[in-house]
């Protein structure tokens, strides 16, 4: 019987406690995640429209940062989320047996993408 080989993507982010700035974006905490689950969008049909309403996805750390709900997190595409919720110590690894994840010192993020963060006018 063959097994398919266990390969990992990590990619790196930069949190914030309070929406970054332009001159502030070079001073979040820099860290690396793995994906848990690919970013999905839920829609909503207002006007028989199809409207994109938010953009999700659920990551996972061993960075020893201090995460609050509330936080900003800038991944590596330069996309802005939100920590919409996070979970650490025994809840985070029943989470992590779900998707077959060794047991370490990690924190599970879901985050929210944030529409036009820095409040630009079109």
């Amino acid at each position: 019987m063959m097994f398919k080989p266990l390969t990992t993507e990590f990619y790196s982010a930069r949190y914030y406690k309070k929406i970054p700035t332009l001159e502030n974006a070079e001073k979040g905490v820099l860290f690396r995640y793995e994906k848990l689950t690919e970013k999905s969008k839920r829609y909503s049909q207002p006007i028989n429209n199809l409207i994109a309403k938010e953009e999700r996805y659920t990551i996972l750390t061993s960075a020893l940062i201090d995460f609050t709900v509330g936080g900003y997190v800038l991944d590596q595409d330069g996309k802005m989320f939100v920590i919409s919720d996070l979970t650490s110590g025994e809840v985070a690894i029943e989470q992590r047996a779900l998707f077959f994840k060794p047991v370490d010192n990690h924190t599970v993020l879901s985050l929210t993408k944030v529409a036009n963060p820095l409040g630009l006018k079109v």
